[in-house]
Order: C-alpha cells, then sequence, then structure tokens
C-alpha cells in the first residue's frame, strides 16, 4: 500500500530568514521529509527537510560526519544495513525542524517504511515531545505520517556483517558513561560521541582509549526562525544520537553498543492532559525496548542495550567512586559545560541547576565531604537554592525537567547523609529532612535497601 504524497509549488525562503519578518507557527500546514543522501567516501549525511504553509517554504539541511573506515569499505551487507538505519535517522533528526511549528501533517518524501516502522517514529515524536508540549501550552501532539509503506515486500533482516571489533560505548561526560566504560575495560572497547565538548574530551582522555566521533550539524536557518518566533524545546536527542553511534558501530565493525541509560530514566517529571511526561522519556526502558524491536527487524547481528539499566543512580555512584577515581577530577553532568557558546560554557560545574545539586546530593552518599566539596569547588547545599533540592526530594508539584534521579531514591540518599556525623549537623541538610518527615515520607530501611538492589 502507498500514500501518493502532494508537492505544492511554493516560493521557497532561500538564504536566511529576514531576522524583520516574524514566524507564525500557526501558519505552517506541513512538515516535509524531502530527501537524504549518503557519500560513503566522505562519511557525511545530508537530509534535506522543510516546513510548508500555503505560500510559503522555509527549507533546512542538516549534516552528520560520520567517520570515514579507509581501511575497511563499507560490504554490500554493511552498506544495506547503514542505508535502512539512515532512513530511519532522517526522520528522527527531523524532529528538531518540526518542532518549529509542530503542523498537523508530516510526509515522509523519500524511500517507504513498513507500518509498524512509522509506528516506531510516532512514538519517538508523540512521547519524546511531551515536554515540549507541556512547557508551549500544546495539545500533546498526534500529527499524520504521509509515507510509501512496503508492507508487502517488506526487506527481511540484513545478515552476514562480520562485524568482529570490540563493544562501543558512547560518552557523555558525566559518571554513568564512565562505570560502563570501567566495566568492561578488558574487553577494549571504543568510545564514541556525537558531537565532542571540552569535559568529554578530558574524560576521553582519562579513560586512555580508542575513540570515534560523529559531528551533527543542525542547519543555522531553524536558529534564526527561533529568534521569530518559531516554538521551541526539548527533543528526544537521545534516539538520535543512538541512531547516529548504530551507524557509525557498521562502518567500523561493531557489533554491540552498550549505553548507560539507568532505571532512573524512565520515571516521568509531571502529568500533564492525563499523560505522564518524562524528560529522560528517549533514555527510558520504553524507548529501548522499541529501539531494539526496530533493530532486529533491520539484522541479528548489531545490539543495542544500556549496561545500567538495573541499577539506581545511588547504585551507580557507589560504583562510580569504586571504579572511577581516574575521572572523579574531570568529569560533570551540568548541562552549562555542553552550551553551544563556548563564552557561556562552564569549565565543569554552574553549581545551581538541578544537575549539580543532584550529583552533589548522590555523590555525599559515597565521597567524603571534604572531597566533594573539592569536586565542585563548594557546599552546594549552601551556595545553590534550597528550593531546587526540595524538587528533588518530591517536595514540590514537579520533578526537575533535567536527567536527574527517582525522587525516592533522592530521600534516600538525604536520610543517609543526615544519619552520618559530618553531615548530621549540617542547616541546610536539618531543614530538608524535617521537611520530609512532616510529608510523611521519610525513607524506610527496606527502601533504603530495594534503591540499591538491582532492578
Amino acid at each position: 500500500m502507498s500514500r501518493r504524497i502532494a508537492q505544492s509549488p511554493l516560493t521557497p525562503a532561500t538564504g536566511h530568514y529576514p531576522g524583520t519578518h516574524m514566524f507564525d507557527p500557526s501558519s505552517v500546514r506541513a512538515f516535509r521529509a524531502i530527501r537524504w543522501q549518503f557519500d560513503e567516501t566522505s562519511g557525511i549525511a545530508t537530509f534535506e527537510y522543510a516546513l510548508v504553509s500555503d505560500t510559503q517554504k522555509w527549507p533546512f539541511t542538516e549534516h552528520i560526519a560520520f567517520p570515514p573506515n579507509p581501511s575497511a569499505p563499507l560490504t554490500p551487507a554493511r552498506r544495506a544495513v547503514v542505508d535502512r538505519l539512515l532512513a530511519h535517522l532522517f526522520v528522527a533528526a527531523a524532529i528538531s525542524y518540526y518542532k518549529a511549528a509542530a503542523p498537523p501533517l508530516i510526509q515522509i518524501e523519500q524511500g517507504s517504511y513498513a507500518d509498524a516502522e512509522i509506528d516506531f517514529h510516532r512514538l519517538v515524536l508523540e512521547r519524546g515531545l511531551g515536554e515540549y508540549c507541556f512547557h508551549n501550552g500544546l495539545d500533546l501532539l498526534r500529527p499524520h505520517f504521509e509515507y510509501r509503506s512496503t508492507e508487502s515486500d517488506r526487506a527481511a533482516p540484513v545478515e552476514g556483517l562480520a562485524l568482529d571489533g570490540a563493544p562501543l560505548i558512547p560518552v557523555g561526560g558525566g559518571k554513568d558513561s564512565c562505570v560502563t566504560i570501567e566495566a568492561h575495560r578488558a574487553a577494549h572497547p571504543t568510545l564514541i560521541t556525537v558531537n565532542r565538548y571540552p569535559v568529554i574530551q578530558a574524560v576521553i582522555d582519562a579513560a586512555e582509549l580508542p575513540d570515534l566521533l560523529v559531528r551533527r550539524t543542525i542547519d543555522a536557518r531553524l536558529l534564526e526562525l527561533n529568534h521569530q518566533g518559531a516554538l521551541n524545546g526539548h527533543v528526544p536527542i537521545t534516539t538520535i544520537v543512538s541512531l547516529c553511534v548504530l551507524i557509525a558501530a557498521v562502518m567500523h565493525g561493531h557489533p554491540e553498543v552498550i549505553m548507560s541509560n539507568e532505571r532512573s530514566a524512565s520515571e516521568g517529571n509531571v502529568v500533564y492532559r492525563g499523560v505522564e511526561i518524562n524528560h529522560q522519556w528517549s533514555k527510558s526502558v520504553e524507548l529501548e525496548e522499541a529501539l531494539q524491536r526496530l533493530l532486529a527487524t533491520i539484522t541479528p547481528e548489531l545490539t543495542w542495550s544500556s549496561y545500567l539499566r538495573p541499577w539506581s543512580e545511588l547504585a551507580i555512584v557507589d560504583r562510580f567512586v569504586r571504579t572511577g577515581q581516574r575521572y572523579l577530577d574531570v568529569f560533570s553532568s551540568c548541562n552549562a559545560a555542553f552550551r553551544l557558546d563556548p563564552t557561556r560554557r562552564t569549565t565543569r560545574w554552574c553549581g545551581r541547576c538541578p544537575k549539580c545539586q543532584f550529583v552533589f546530593l548522590a555523590l555525599a552518599t559515597v565521597l567524603p565531604r571534604a572531597t566533594l566539596e573539592h569536586v565542585f569547588g563548594n557546599d552546594l547545599f549552601l551556595t545553590s537554592q534550597t528550593d531546587g533540592f526540595e524538587a528533588l526530594l518530591g517536595l514540590t508539584e514537579s520533578k526537575p525537567f533535567e536527567c536527574v534521579g527517582e525522587s525516592g531514591e533522592c530521600r534516600v540518599a538525604l536520610r543517609v547523609i543526615a544519619e552520618r556525623d559530618e553531615w548530621r549537623d549540617h542547616p541546610v541538610v536539618a531543614e530538608l529532612a524535617c521537611q520530609v518527615r512532616a510529608r510523611g515520607v521519610w525513607p524506610s530501611l527496606a527502601e533504603l535497601g530495594a534503591v540499591y538492589a538491582p532492578a
């Protein structure tokens, strides 16, 4: 079955979008995923998209540069898998541009897809843009997809890839990937990033392992449109990163991608219009299972999974301190260390955001107080806003929209440190403990044990 895709003649907005003209998202009637191509020699994939109204077209071109493998050109089997993964990356990466207006129609104009494959992308868009809808006050998205269907001649999974390399581990610069690296060090893994910041490079340097770099370049015209009134917000970036990494894995002969998504990533932040919204949805077990099902239809010889999935954040920081001492002075989980503008980027920790506060709270359960304050440069209980810790502990209306641990395990962390001599008389720790007790949610010994036990 196929659906004919109508293409209206429109006037393109070429060059750049003049700053004197405001952009009206409600005027956009459709998003077009137009075409993609891949040059194996350079490793560059090019994706072309457009937003369209009845009278105008806003085009975008994205480039993703994969590290070429000149010593082992792609075999026909590997190229077939790369092409199929690129077809899915083409749709997943489109979300970055679609969200500028979130029109009700998405037209995929190149290639053909099984209905179940489009169901995967529909899930990624609808669940992955839940936070975006919440912050923009929109109804939850249910766009219509137009695409060419292949249900009658669906391609079989590809075999014979001869992937015989070491595991491939994505690195984000934080404690989680450090734990995964050290757990697999004996297998001599290769590390990989999609784009790279100084803090990530510092972690890779400390690991002393081979690495690969994928470069994703978003069309600058999207930033111009944002300044002119486009809608903006969080996208399911881990899904996009995962597909990039899987493509690089095939190109370089790695049969296994090992992620570092933990148990707490499946906990939502707030219920919005009857649906749980989760900032970390693209790191959740729901996405993991969906992507594994999709990958199985492409090839049985490439796996993607998360090593840390059964573990709580507190179990991870315990393992991090026991195995990751080489990273203690270089790692960071603070988003300010990953800002696009280098002039606004922190070296490691901003000391104010929910991620800084969460990692400080979690590490306080396993590090001596003096060492913890050395890592962060301050006692964050005293130098950052107390209401941030209250949100982490579940004492406010919603959990922070950041990659932080479950509210329950944050309360466990507070109990652990509140009962230690070096923190017992700390005024902020004591006040937070008093608030948690007053709410009747002071964790029991059984809850302490459950947090540290694998799921």
